[in-house]
Order: structure tokens, then sequence, then C-alpha cells
């Protein structure tokens, strides 16, 4: 009977353990999908300001 109440006192620590360490890398994944999803907006927006700029400088060099 000990050995039985020991070992359901072990389980149980492990799964809180278990449990802690989930959600740990559940924030760390979303924090990462975050970061990405910013940093798919910026490159978009770098795209964007590329093509105006080129836009540019070919309307420019068209008055020539």
């Amino acid at each position: 009977l000990a050995a039985a109440r020991c070992n359901e006192k072990v389980a149980e620590k492990r799964l809180r353990r278990a449990q802690k360490k989930r959600n740990e890398a559940a924030d760390i994944y979303h924090r990462a999908m975050r970061k990405y999803d910013d940093m798919v907006a910026y490159e978009n927006d770098a795209i964007e300001e590329k093509a105006e700029a080129r836009k540019k400088v070919k309307e420019l060099l068209g008055n020539f």
C-alpha cells in the first residue's frame, strides 16, 4: 500500500511538471507565431516600398 501511494504521489508530481512544461512551450509557440506574423507584415511593407521607389525612379527617368 505504501509503495502504491508513493507511486501515485510521484505520478502526480510528474503530471504537474509535464503540464507546466507544456504551458511554457505553448507560450513560446504563440509568441513566436506573433513575431513571425509581424515579420511577414514588415516584409510585405518593404516589398511595397521598394516597388513604389522603383516606380518613382522610372517615372523620373522618363521625364528626361
